[in-house]
């Protein structure tokens, strides 16, 4: 949290972040350091690709099965 809290005192207000870092703790670390120390409306948060990673291939496997004609 000192770290975060450090980067909002000194200006930065985007940060990325994602669920698979430090698995899920990087998150919990940073959303209570903007709870704590600023404000949700002040910092932009870019939740890192994995999830759309994982959509696309979901989206890849159904439209293989469908073309599979097996879905």
């Amino acid at each position: 949290v000192a770290q975060a809290k450090r980067a909002i005192e000194y200006g930065l207000n985007f940060f990325d972040t994602a669920n698979m870092y430090s698995l899920g703790a990087s998150e919990e670390v940073l959303g209570r350091a903007v709870r704590d120390f600023t404000s949700r409306d002040k910092v932009v948060i870019l939740p890192a690709a994995p999830l759309l990673a994982e959509t696309i291939r979901r989206l890849h496997e159904e439209r293989s099965l469908t073309d599979l004609m097996v879905f």
